[in-house]
């Protein structure tokens, strides 16, 4: 049986971090290999596993991805103090936002109105329990350095199922692959950002 978000097996809710502003300013300056939006696009495949709205409506025409909005909340000087509270030994002036999983729960409640618990340790059975309640999980891989969407879990196959917004790190289009305990054991870090899809408080 495979229980986790509502909406892990809809590819049409896949977002992938290559194809947003933020990428394309990179790529331009020449500063590949390495893509930034990894954490933000994981925290909207989470989201959007979970049925969470995550639409941004401009005035006019244009609609912005969301997890270039997500990016922007993260690295946009007006939120410094904010984020400033959340880890007072770490200046945000000085770091990329986004690769700050503690920033990410009030990210989400700011953009998306939406719930996000930052936890500094929750290993593989944690993880695994809450995706059995039909949560998400935005986990990072320590090599490449790498922010993953972990969606549900096959309880007959003892894997983990999530969503790699990197198509190219996996040569698939990063929907719905599978991660079984000794790889999460061997390269993935502790710290995660759980998401519920209920609203924030």
């Amino acid at each position: 049986m495979i229980l986790g978000a509502p909406y892990w097996n809809e590819g049409s809710r896949l977002h992938v971090q290559t194809n947003n502003p933020t990428e394309e300013q990179i790529e331009k300056d020449g500063l590949r290999p390495y893509l930034e939006t990894c954490g933000p696009t994981a925290s909207v495949n989470c989201l959007d596993a979970l049925g969470v709205d995550i639409l941004i409506e401009c005035p006019g025409m244009y609609i912005p991805q969301s997890e270039e909005v997500l990016n922007d909340f993260l690295n946009d000087p007006v939120n410094y103090p904010r984020l400033s509270k959340i880890l007072p030994g770490v200046d945000p002036n000085k770091v990329h936002g986004n690769r700050v999983p503690d920033y990410y729960p009030l990210a989400v409640a700011d953009v998306f109105a939406t719930e996000g618990k930052f936890y500094q340790v929750l290993k593989w059975d944690g993880i695994v329990a809450e995706l059995k309640e039909g949560h998400a999980v935005q986990i990072c891989i320590k090599v490449p350095g790498h922010y993953l969407a972990a969606v549900a879990y096959d309880d007959a196959t003892e894997e983990i199922i999530y969503h790699d917004s990197w198509p190219k790190r996996t040569k698939t289009n990063g929907f719905a692959l599978r991660m079984k305990r000794g790889e999460y054991d061997s390269n993935v870090k502790d710290c995660v950002v759980v998401y519920t899809g209920k609203k924030a408080v």
